[in-house]
């Protein structure tokens, strides 16, 4: 025996129970979108290309790189890991954050070359665009590690106002460290842009576009179907 129960037809001027909430949700959804597309704008993250085998204090990644300050291969004397902080708007100008972390392993101080440091920016298709200018250092006056020593260095940069975080497609940061009697040691560590994920919110209802679900909006049964 198949009974359909009683279903309820409403107004133009109606709306079925439920269906205000169900507008609040996708409004609270539309708005927190365009929030999130606003913020998104004015940041963006890069990881290095290569060499990925270490990750940050953070669990960013991170390239990583041995140099060998003295005769003996065997001992591992130098070792630098380079990450990305990100770029971001900030007083008209885009900054680009990266750190240096180094570990001295060796018997003899090494020193990373604030003179060497260079920041090339690349739009989403790999065409150049201006170049950075180095305009921080932490501790400048002391970028030197001692031996069985470690410290991290961060280099700042600004790309001109009218570039945009969003269009940044890829980074080329060169860098240096200075080894015993004045040797050089240079570097080149290249990033890619890194996809942003955005977060979608959650209600009651289910859209296939959208992701939301309410019976009311997408056919689902008005009444009651009983089958025996």
């Amino acid at each position: 025996m198949l009974v359909l129960g009683r279903t309820k037809s409403y107004g133009a001027d109606q709306a079925p129970p439920g269906a205000p909430d169900a507008l609040g949700a996708v409004m609270r959804f539309l708005i927190g979108l365009v929030a999130c597309l606003a913020a998104c704008a004015e940041t963006a993250s890069f990881q290095p290309t290569e060499n990925v085998v270490a990750t940050s204090h953070g669990s960013q990644p991170a390239a990583s790189y041995e140099i060998q300050t003295s005769p003996d291969e065997s001992e591992q004397q130098v070792k630098v890991d380079v990450w990305s902080e990100g770029a971001k708007a900030s007083n008209n100008q885009t900054i680009v954050e990266a750190t240096l972390s180094v570990s001295n392993l060796g018997d003899n101080p090494v020193t990373v070359d604030w003179r060497k440091l260079r920041l090339e920016a690349y739009d989403g298709k790999g065409r150049p665009l201006p170049q950075g200018q180095l305009v921080a250092v932490s501790n400048p006056t002391n970028t030197t590690v001692m031996p069985k020593d470690a410290r991290d260095v961060k280099v700042r940069f600004a790309l001109p106002g009218d570039i945009s975080p969003d269009a940044i497609g890829g980074l080329r940061l060169r860098w240096g460290v200075l080894h015993g009697e004045g040797q050089e040691y240079v570097q080149f560590t290249s990033f890619q842009r890194v996809p942003e994920y955005y977060w979608y919110g959650y209600d009651s209802f289910y859209n296939p576009l959208w992701g939301y679900y309410d019976p009311l909006w997408y056919g689902g049964p008005v009444g009651t179907v009983v089958v025996r």
